[in-house]
């Protein structure tokens, strides 16, 4: 019963209930105990070569799909007041997938510089693009002591809960929210936010409150205008990991111990692993007219996953509402310079380029530098040059059903074990 996630002491009242009382039992709740916690040291020892192959996976998920990071520490998780820091990603399928937990004791910025150190090192130094966290000051130190290359991003869910308590009167007024909804995800460009940033504070009088200049300070981090071409899988924010929380809180309760947590933890992720095969097994096979009448959504719907090719599909079938405004003079140009506009195109266009030799595509949007989707713009124009097929490089091999497949003997051959455990324990 406690190996499915059922408390000792309810274990306990119900073999107390079957028997009719207590002293039917044979034994008292400290017995049982004892004897649970015995068995869980000897199946410890036991499983050490499973742990192993745990670690190994985690490995070659993160290195698959460790470009993007989201780390949260909102959550408490067991009876001595430990705070469990999940580190999660994106795989294949959009879905959920664990790289490594931690608990940490406090929250100081030398625990939270030891805590990503020692990940990247357990990942072999490979920092990824991208790494989400929420606003916390010693959390940021640590991100910024410990990552190099990678770029940090603030939860804009975060920001927004935390916003309504500093917005005071204004939380009522529309026109205020849009401006400020505008600058989190509707400029384009630096000048653009400069510009919506300073008709908001100058129109609502904000330039003396302390937390709108400290969110301007911060810009750089939370401002889709300052991160539109580096990639981060189509995520604003920790909510990955607010979802791992809820996982977590379900499975765990506040008087788990750390080894009845470790249980509970290696349970989830096998769930999740059961969960990435099938949705692995329901990529086979295709549907929709729509796929079979165009040769690129045939291509990306052979090479890509259920979940992606969604995304895809939904650009492309907004490609109608794309109106191609100016072509090139000559198509035998080396390179090719378009520009397309329609309504929801906040500059009156988008200029897309193709190389005709090395086959390179970029969109002035760049929705595929930061989600690694085609958008409607660039699908516009490959329909208007007649393609049936895209660049390979254009589809991100994170984003293939396949992806993984390569590895699928790392564990048999010995690849990737021995390496540091991803369950870390700060004191």
């Amino acid at each position: 019963m406690t190996s499915s996630g059922i408390g000792v002491s309810c274990a306990y009242r119900f073999v107390e209930k079957e028997a009719g009382s207590r002293e039917n039992v044979g034994f008292l709740p400290k017995d049982l105990y004892n004897e649970i916690n015995r068995d869980r040291r000897l199946l410890a020892k036991v499983k050490d070569v499973d742990a192993n192959k745990l670690d190994s996976r985690c490995l070659i998920d993160y290195q698959h799909f460790g470009d993007v990071v989201s780390v949260d520490s909102t959550y408490n998780t067991n009876k001595y007041g430990l705070i469990c820091v999940p580190f999660i990603g994106i795989n294949h399928h959009r879905t959920n997938v664990m790289f490594a937990i931690a608990f940490l004791s406090n929250e100081k910025s030398e625990s939270y510089e030891w805590l990503f150190r020692t990940f990247l090192e357990a990942m072999y130094e490979n920092e990824p693009c991208v790494i989400f966290s929420y606003q916390d000051h010693a959390l940021m130190n640590g991100v910024d002591m410990s990552f190099r290359v990678a770029s940090h991003r603030l939860c804009q869910w975060h920001i927004n809960k935390n916003a309504v308590k500093h917005f005071g009167r204004l939380n009522g007024n529309k026109e205020f929210k849009s401006l400020w909804y505008r600058c989190m995800n509707g400029c384009e460009s630096d000048e653009q936010f400069e510009i919506c940033w300073k008709g908001m504070i100058e129109e609502y009088n904000l330039s003396k409150n302390r937390w709108f200049s400290n969110m301007y300070a911060l810009r750089r981090r939370w401002s889709s205008a300052f991160t539109s071409e580096k990639f981060y899988g189509g995520s604003h924010a920790t909510s990955r990991s607010e979802v791992t929380n809820k996982v977590l809180k379900d499975l765990c309760s506040g008087t788990f111990s750390v080894i009845e947590f470790v249980v509970a933890f290696e349970r989830m992720q096998r769930s999740w692993r059961r969960r990435e095969f099938e949705e692995d097994s329901h990529c086979r096979g295709l549907s929709g007219m729509l796929v079979h009448r165009s040769g690129i959504l045939l291509q990306v719907a052979e090479l890509c996953t259920r979940n992606v090719f969604k995304s895809f599909e939904y650009e492309a079938l907004h490609s109608i509402e794309v109106k191609l405004t100016h072509e090139p003079p000559d198509m035998n140009d080396e390179v090719l310079e378009f520009k397309v506009s329609s309504r929801t195109v906040v500059t009156g266009y988008r200029v897309v380029r193709f190389n005709q030799r090395s086959q390179f595509a970029k969109c002035s949007c760049h929705m595929w530098e930061a989600e690694g989707v085609l958008c409607r713009h660039l699908f516009r124009v490959f329909f208007h040059m007649n393609l049936d097929k895209i660049p390979d490089h254009l589809i991100l091999n994170r984003w293939r059903r396949d992806c993984k497949q390569r590895h699928a003997t790392s564990e048999e051959t010995g690849v990737m074990s021995g390496t540091f455990s991803n369950m870390v324990f700060v004191y």
